[in-house]
């Protein structure tokens, strides 16, 4: 009965991950996506951020509590911001998303020191790149909902209801090396090519200690980004003002894209690195 938990723990995940591939209407071979309509999914396309000279990308230096529904809680320091992530739509090239309207959602990320280091094996599938293998390492990045303002000061996305994301790197990510089109609301259309998928981003709470006690944004909902590598057209050169609940508005450059993040449905695998049986059988 040797590995007989994890083989049963593939299975189970494979058969899911088929349904959902089968239901969203595409499949792990983009191309044999036969309705355009049918491969449109929405990501998050994350930009690099750029400070002026003047007003630089800020350093909180804040100690937060950030909590997930599978990893706990991890006590981290807050450091430089370096991304934004905007949702766009995904779609093959040659397709078009038919004029379908989304709301703008963005995200600031920031790196972080001294998260937990899980390196734990899952399995992440998403829609259209089907199922993954992988190591969950060190916890490097937060993201935070936020606002952002353009030059001429209209302002896109919200901070109602603020979400919140920690982030691990990957080991042993699949590289789809396959283009799509994203299509975001400020940007319009890129044309990039899809690589390895090297992080995976849960939803959090974040817990912060204030002078007037702790003060707690988002909920861990179990929800799963698996983020890839981009080699991407654009490079926006756009100046805007972000915005987040804890750590105010400030003005950066938005640059080229080089990460793009898809919804995931993640499922542990109960072995070890390296193939160890600890079930106890022989």
């Amino acid at each position: 009965m040797k590995k007989l938990i994890l083989l049963a723990m593939i299975a189970l995940a494979l058969t899911a991950g088929t349904m959902v591939l089968n239901g969203a209407g595409n499949t792990k071979a983009q191309t044999t996506c036969t309705d355009p309509a049918g491969c449109v999914s929405q990501v998050y396309e994350c930009f690099n951020l750029q400070g002026g000279r003047d007003q630089p990308l800020p350093d909180p230096r804040a100690i937060v509590r950030l909590i997930t529904q599978n990893f706990g809680g991890d006590a981290v320091r807050v450091r430089q911001a370096r991304q934004m992530c905007e949702l766009a739509l995904k779609f093959p090239p040659g397709s078009t998303p038919g004029g379908t309207a989304f709301q703008t959602s963005i995200f600031e990320c920031f790196n972080i020191e001294r998260g937990s280091d899980p390196n734990d094996r899952y399995l992440l599938t998403t829609a259209n790149f089907g199922p993954d293998v992988v190591t969950v390492r060190k916890a490097n990045t937060m993201c935070e909902e936020a606002t952002k303002a353009n030059a001429a000061g209209v302002i896109f996305g919200s901070i109602d209801q603020p979400r919140v994301w920690e982030c691990y790197r990957l080991n042993d990510g699949d590289k789809p090396n396959l283009p799509f089109t994203l299509l975001t609301n400020n940007f319009g259309p890129d044309g990039v090519t899809v690589r390895d998928a090297f992080m995976m981003c849960e939803e959090a709470r974040k817990d912060r200690p204030t002078a007037a006690g702790v003060v707690s944004i988002g909920e861990p909902t179990g929800n799963v980004l698996e983020c890839y590598h981009l080699r991407s057209q654009l490079d926006p050169k756009a100046v805007v003002t972000l915005n987040t609940t804890n750590f105010g508005s400030h003005q950066a450059t938005v640059r080229n894209a080089i990460v793009m993040c898809e919804p995931a449905q993640k499922t542990p695998l109960f072995d070890l690195p390296g193939g160890d049986d600890t079930s106890g059988s022989d």
